[in-house]
């Protein structure tokens, strides 16, 4: 593996190469249900279809 993206629906919210750290997830909204799907890249270039999948839930606001 070369790389990583993070994706909510078809929507890339994040994306890595294997060498660099973790990045975080900006612009979620406070009390919000999200799905994230971790997809790995190979060396062609290729994104892996079937990655694991999360749901979280935001805090709400204060």
């Amino acid at each position: 593996m070369t790389g990583y993206r993070i994706m909510n629906g078809s929507t890339v919210v994040s994306e890595m190469d294997v060498n660099t750290r973790t990045k975080g997830i900006e612009g979620l909204q406070p009390g919000t249900v999200y799905t994230f799907k971790i997809e790995a890249r190979d060396r062609s270039g290729n994104w892996s279809a079937d990655g694991p999948s999360v749901t979280v839930n935001t805090l709400p606001a204060n």
